[in-house]
């Protein structure tokens, strides 16, 4: 049985303390597509102890109906600090990543790879 899942992406980063610059745990990290009329919700992570997440999601998240006209994520952040805090990345336009090999039948795409996304050290 053949199945259209798709290629799968991901989007990684580390959240670090502005003040301090050492890395923040527990924050939830919410990844979305913008688009003009409603933007796509493509998963969440939390941070772990070094402040890293990871959030793994199928193209179809973002590509929706208009697959041939979407083009490459424009993908923003929502960081959520359980002290209450909150912030919004600014969007990255047209993202691209390093294919990584990937043993996970369910997100390997032809090649075995999925796209990996690093948005880097965001201050928080």
């Amino acid at each position: 049985m053949l199945r259209d899942v798709g290629y799968w992406e991901a989007v990684t980063g580390r959240v670090i303390d502005d003040a301090t610059g050492k890395p923040i745990a527990a924050v939830t990290v919410r990844a979305y597509d913008k688009d003009v009329v409603k933007d796509d919700h493509l998963g969440e992570a939390e941070t772990d102890a070094d402040g890293r997440f990871r959030i793994d999601f199928p193209q179809r998240a973002y590509q929706g109906a208009l697959a041939l006209a979407e083009g490459r994520p424009d993908i923003y952040l929502k960081l959520y600090h359980a002290d209450g805090r909150m912030k919004t990345t600014k969007v990255h336009y047209d993202m691209e990543g390093d294919m990584e090999a990937t043993s996970d039948p369910e997100k390997a795409g032809p090649e075995s790879e999925i796209e990996v996304m690093d948005m880097g050290e965001i201050r928080f």
